[in-house]
């Protein structure tokens, strides 16, 4: 949720997963980042959209719902998002 964010202050919102995957301040794998991406789909927090062409590619964007943002708490990562 963390990064999805940082994308959206950023004005680079919606993204796509490849987008995820480089934007996380960790190294993983684009399989656990579809890993953690279901979970959110299945609580609601996140939403697939529509498909946009980028790098020769078609990529699935991915939306926060509004129960996605009103389950983060901006106050505890104000300062993480603002750095």
């Amino acid at each position: 949720m963390r990064t999805l964010i940082e994308f959206y202050r950023r004005e680079d919102f919606p993204c796509d997963i490849d987008q995820l995957v480089e934007g996380v301040p960790y190294k993983t794998t684009k399989e656990s980042m579809q890993f953690s991406l279901r979970a959110l789909v299945k609580h609601g927090l996140v939403m697939k959209g529509d498909t946009h062409f980028r790098d020769k590619r078609w990529r699935r964007l991915i939306y926060v719902t509004p129960d996605g943002y009103e389950s983060v708490d901006y106050e505890a990562i104000r300062d993480v998002v603002d750095e």
